[in-house]
């Protein structure tokens, strides 16, 4: 596990910057701890609920019992993780079984910020790791150490390490797109969901609105060649990253749940955080891949058109692996927008 890796990447905001933001995102990243603090709370979790120095009953017994209990599947299929179990989930906490040991867990993260704490009852073991990192450390470093605690000898796989991508040297997509059978217009304008509130995608060239001219001028600030792709649709999203785009592929399917008979046109939702004038003293544009992300994976989307052409709306899909639904795209999609 002695291996050294050498970071390129660009600094970000405080993400906490925006009372907001801050109360939206307090549940991922919400607390403020240290190694001490947290040896103590992992040595009283280990102990089921008392803590071991004062022999006091912090957590009680059928409180412990409830919410390390697992409650539903996560993931029912192990086979891209041999050493790993299906992984169940309790009221918080995440139970699995790692090379037949026995794992009570729970990690956390923002931008820039993760951190996990793993405890094996049964090997009277607890590990936490507190990391300013992204990605899927919090999970590799803790399974590093019980491996050298406990003799496992496992070979992990290196996490994927941050590109020359991060400094906005490369667009954030590559895959090819193509035009929608209706112009790349008729599906801009703005689209409403109860929970999630409104988002306005723009189409390219549009720049009759300063929110149109903006949200175009930041994604091309971050593109390889300066412009945007002529068949996608570009939005600012302050309450999930800070934009996102729409891009449309070839692929149309008739939507014979629908009692319009309409068509669904396809395309593929990418969040990103974008950084048009840099931050701190290296002004240049750049981007964070929220895509790399297990948050926010590039997202199948569904468009609905009526018999006449016109979008009726939009639908988020499979956001939840292993939750498809069938029926009309209303149906099946895990977020529906109207277009309004």
């Amino acid at each position: 596990m002695s291996q050294s890796f050498i970071f390129t990447g660009r600094r970000i905001p405080i993400i906490f910057q925006d009372p907001t933001a801050a109360n939206f995102i307090a549940g991922a990243g919400g607390v403020i701890s240290n190694a001490v603090d947290m040896a103590k709370w992992a040595a009283t979790v280990l102990n089921q609920g008392v803590d071991p120095v004062s022999n006091t009953t912090i957590i009680p017994g059928w409180v412990y019992d409830e919410t390390t209990t697992a409650r539903e599947i996560v993931t029912g299929n192990t086979t891209a993780d041999p050493t790993m179990s299906v992984v169940g989930y309790a009221l918080g906490w995440q139970r699995q079984s790692y090379l037949g040991h026995d794992i009570i867990s729970h990690d956390g993260g923002i931008p820039g910020f993760v951190s996990s704490l793993m405890i094996l009852p049964n090997d009277n073991l607890a590990v936490t790791a507190l990391l300013n990192t992204d990605g899927p450390w919090q999970d590799f470093v803790p399974l590093a150490v019980i491996d050298a605690v406990l003799g496992l000898n496992v070979s992990f796989p290196s996490p994927s390490l941050p590109s020359d991508s991060s400094s906005g040297s490369a667009s954030p997509t590559s895959n090819t797109s193509c035009a929608p059978s209706i112009p790349i217009a008729s599906f801009a304008g703005t689209y409403v969901n109860p929970g999630y509130g409104n988002i306005t995608f723009c189409a390219p060239g549009d720049n009759s609105t300063a929110y149109c001219a903006g949200a175009l001028a930041d994604w091309a600030a971050i593109s390889a060649n300066g412009s945007v792709d002529p068949h996608a649709l570009y939005a600012t999203t302050p309450r999930i990253t800070t934009h996102a785009m729409m891009r449309h592929v070839c692929t149309t399917t008739s939507d014979s749940g629908d009692r319009d008979k309409g068509s669904v046109a396809s395309f593929l939702l990418t969040l990103q955080s974008i950084y048009p004038q840099g931050f701190g003293r290296d002004t240049t544009p750049f981007f964070e891949d929220a895509s790399s992300l297990f948050e926010f994976p590039e997202t199948d989307v569904e468009c609905l058109l009526d018999g006449k052409g016109k979008v009726k709306g939009c639908g988020w899909m499979d956001l939840e692996p292993g939750h498809e639904r069938t029926g009309s795209v209303q149906e099946r999609a895990d977020v529906w927008w109207d277009k309004v």
